[in-house]
């Protein structure tokens, strides 16, 4: 499907909609992004990673955006600029160039995809969906006690 929206500049987060999650990459211009990805090469390693897992091995990538997104929807999602302000464009090149090629650790809740595209953006890792996934737990689970206690009575 490809990218949704405006056309995204170097530093721009972009969000890839693969249905139950969301890849997350850096756009460094000339139709390429950095992101991280599984060391064999599938695309999109957040959804190989298991939460029980405490680390797996990923590779840190420049890809054609095109071949990142594939057959997906995808968009320029810099929506934390309004909270954090994002470092200036040369120092994410700079730095999203010098990760290239680098293996590093992987982690559903706490060093994911968007983790590190949201680091190289604002110097701040955060995944708001791991954030957002872990509040719908929490919600669920006292929905799911509260309807027991009450079965019980």
């Amino acid at each position: 499907m490809g990218l949704e929206g405006k056309n995204p500049k170097p530093g721009d987060l972009i969000e890839i909609f693969r249905g139950l999650y969301k890849h997350w990459a850096i756009y460094i211009g000339g139709g390429f992004v950095v992101h991280v990805t599984s060391a064999d090469g599938i695309a999109g390693v957040c959804s190989s990673c298991s939460p029980s897992v405490p680390a797996q091995k990923a590779v840190v990538k420049k890809e054609l955006l095109k071949d990142v997104v594939g057959p997906n929807r995808a968009w320029v999602n810099n929506v934390n600029d309004t909270k954090s302000n994002p470092r200036a464009v040369e120092e994410i090149l700079r730095d999203a160039k010098n990760y290239l090629g680098r293996e590093i650790s992987y982690n559903l809740i706490m060093s994911n995809c968007e983790h590190f595209a949201k680091y190289l953006r604002y110097g701040i890792p955060e995944s708001e969906q791991v954030t957002d996934g872990l509040s719908i737990g929490l919600i669920l689970g006292a929905v799911v006690s509260v309807l027991m206690a009450l079965v019980r009575q």
